[in-house]
């Protein structure tokens, strides 16, 4: 299983593409949300629309979910964008329940397919839960953590948690460090081998320092910023057989 990253910068990046992602298990591949810039990105990592399987919605910020115009009308409009029996495909749609009407809302007025109603459907094969999605054999939880404030209204993002050969993996999204929203994750993070961590805003001093009683505490053997991960990968390698 592979993590690869499509890019490494925030919304307003120029160099070093915004922080999308592709999970790689078997022949099938997951896009971890798909920011305005992600076409640029797959194509950079040689990548292409009909190599993936799915995409992971994580909130509504166009650098997390401004390509999804993009990904609707390009799938739907490829003629070799098909099943193994010539149907067209549709890629599966993962996303927390609460934001599939509002990402709906931001897609209709430039999904248009001339003769259709269009709906989030007619792009996606939409899967839309509360806590916990499977792909590919890989049950993922989604772990809400705070983004940022609007109004002191705190602004959700769900992270992801799943399992590997090496141990457990958690993906936060991105996410401000306020450790009272934290105290339930604090209690079970122990589990988790693997933190990739987005912090909001971008990496600086203070977040890192804030982190480290919780890397502590956890004793997760890896950890890492998407700042620091421009064009590179995590590999869990698959548990040999016993004996």
């Amino acid at each position: 299983m592979t993590l690869q990253f499509l890019g490494a910068g925030s919304a307003f990046t120029q160099d070093n593409r915004q922080s999308n992602m592709v999970l790689t298990k078997g022949d099938k591949r997951l896009l971890i949300d798909a920011g305005s810039d992600v076409r640029c990105s797959l194509k950079e990592a040689g990548l292409h629309l009909r190599m993936l399987d799915g995409v992971y919605i994580s909130h509504l910020h166009s650098d997390h979910c401004g390509g999804m115009e993009y990904l609707a009308l390009a799938t739907y409009f490829d003629p070799a964008f098909i099943n193994a029996d010539g149907t067209r495909r549709r890629l599966k749609l993962y996303l927390h329940s609460s934001i599939e009407v509002k990402l709906w809302e931001m897609l209709q007025n430039g999904c248009v397919v001339p003769g259709i109603d269009a709906t989030l459907e007619t792009f996606f094969e939409v899967v839309s839960e509360e806590l916990a999605f499977v792909w590919n054999g890989i049950e993922f939880t989604m772990v809400k953590t705070v983004h940022c404030h609007a109004n002191q209204i705190p602004i959700p993002c769900y992270g992801i948690a799943w399992y590997t050969d090496c141990g457990r993996v958690w993906l936060s999204g991105d996410t401000i460090f306020e450790p009272e929203h934290f105290a339930n994750l604090f209690a079970t993070v122990a589990r988790f081998s693997t933190i990739v961590k987005q912090l909001f805003p971008p990496l600086c001093t203070r977040t890192t320092i804030n982190w480290l009683p919780l890397m502590r505490r956890s004793k997760a053997k890896s950890s890492c910023s998407t700042t620091m991960m421009a064009r590179r990968k995590i590999v869990w390698p698959t548990a040999s057989p016993a004996g």
